[in-house]
């Protein structure tokens, strides 16, 4: 299986990118499941020197996507996603806490391991 993560900011045009693609080559297209999150509210409305709510946001984020990726392996040979399941080492970087960041990292790899990455 390969996986094309089209990445990027907001409104840039990774889902319509994404769309494309299934759409004019057939490539099968896996949406960020953004909207399964139930913690994206509180990241959203929570004070930037709190980690937990945005460690929490982002594991469930890792999971929600790998379960995605997990299930979509060997149904198809090439698989677009609108997300960069890499992103969540990008957020442990920024983590104060070495625990924190050894705690996202560890759950990524196995779970990149877990979903065909």
């Amino acid at each position: 299986m390969v996986t094309v993560a089209v990445e990027g900011p907001t409104g840039v045009g990774k889902t319509t990118t994404g769309a494309a693609l299934e759409s004019e080559i057939g490539w099968r297209f896996l949406r960020d499941p953004f909207e399964q999150n139930p913690f994206l509210v509180d990241y959203y409305s929570r004070s930037p020197s709190t980690e937990w709510p945005p460690m929490l946001t982002d594991f469930t984020f890792m999971a929600l996507r790998r379960e995605q990726l997990r299930t979509a392996i060997g149904a198809t040979q090439i698989i677009v996603t609108d997300y960069s399941f890499g992103r969540s080492l990008l957020f442990a970087s920024f983590l104060r806490d070495s625990d924190d960041r050894w705690i996202v990292e560890a759950a990524h790899g196995r779970w990149a391991r877990q979903a065909g990455l």
